[in-house]
């Protein structure tokens, strides 16, 4: 455990200046969201703009620390970004539904959002946990509806094994939230700290892929052939 920790702490300190530029890009569309950084008729543009360059570097860092773990040689980052950038987008988005369905179901329930928010919260955290072993499988095996499937299935049966993902997730989730939470946004939004809660944040982001990686290459789940590409046997 202590040697998968110190190489997924390697595998995501290679990458530590995208990390910068995405804390960096993270934390001034929370600043021009909330109104402390105006950008006037270019906020849309510049909007638009992080998303897709978040999304690019999500994808490069996620790739490089995939490739490491497998032992596979570094791909050209447009083939990655071609083979990898839809499977994570699709991914993403049917992880993002459940939460946001809760939200919404609950916010017809509560008119006020300090009440229907804790239920966004505990939904989108519980997510999280079930889904600690998805992005490996997505950005190893291409797979979509599969990768969440065969990650809950390998959380499910090694729940002892994934208590320190588990507890790390819970930890940065806490911190997050206490940071967006109307109390602390006006600390969370100055003197630099929105950015070093981004850091850190997204740090540890990349550091749990890396240590799920590790873990399901220990287990041979990243050498099995990918379900949904598998080629159609022939019958003689």
């Amino acid at each position: 455990m202590s040697e998968h920790i110190r190489q997924s702490i390697r595998l995501t300190t290679r990458h530590f200046s995208l990390i910068l530029i995405l804390s960096l890009l993270s934390s001034m569309t929370a600043l021009e969201r909330t109104g402390y950084l105006v950008l006037k008729q270019f906020s849309s543009l510049v909007s638009l703009l992080v998303i897709v360059a978040n999304l690019i570097i999500f994808v490069i860092i996620f790739c490089r620390i995939a490739e490491a773990v497998t032992e596979q040689p570094p791909g050209p980052i447009k083939t990655l970004l071609k083979e990898h950038l839809c499977n994570f987008l699709l991914v993403g988005i049917l992880l993002a539904l459940p939460p946001l369905l809760v939200a919404f179901i609950a916010s017809r329930i509560y008119p006020s959002p300090e009440e229907w928010k804790p239920f966004f919260m505990i939904s989108s955290l519980a997510v999280s946990i079930l889904t600690l072993y998805v992005m490996p499988y997505v950005f190893v095996h291409r797979q979509r509806l599969g990768a969440i499937k065969n990650g809950i299935r390998f959380l499910l049966t090694h729940l002892r094994l994934s208590t320190p993902l588990i507890i790390v997730t819970v930890s940065v989730t806490g911190i997050h939230n206490l940071g967006i939470s109307q109390q602390f946004e006006r600390l969370y939004l100055i003197g630099g700290t929105i950015f070093i809660v981004n850091l850190f944040s997204k740090y540890i982001t990349f550091a749990l892929f890396a240590f799920a990686a590790l873990i399901l290459h220990e287990h041979g789940e990243l050498e099995q052939a990918p379900a949904e590409i598998q080629p159609a046997t022939q019958t003689p």
